[in-house]
């Protein structure tokens, strides 16, 4: 099965000793059509920002875009999300 991005993200920050943190950056929308707007920040920094329809999709994005972030710098090996 695949890996969650924020389980991924998750272990490779735990592995590193890094703090990571969801923050809820923005909610618009209608109550029955809301959009969320996550930010996740690893030690403060923040690395990966997304919006979806759920805070659970938002935050998976989040996470993805964190992932590929830490990929770009080349500072850590991160596993790819399979």
């Amino acid at each position: 099965a695949p890996v969650e991005p924020k389980t991924l993200l998750q272990e490779h920050a735990q592995r590193l000793g890094r703090t990571l943190e969801y923050v809820s950056v923005e909610e618009t929308g209608p109550a029955h059509a809301r959009t969320f707007t996550f930010a996740v920040r690893v030690d403060g920094r923040e690395l990966g920002r997304a919006s979806g329809r759920s805070k659970k999709d938002a935050q998976g994005a989040a996470a993805l875009a964190a992932l590929d972030a830490l990929r770009a710098l080349g500072g850590e090996a991160v596993a790819p999300c399979t």
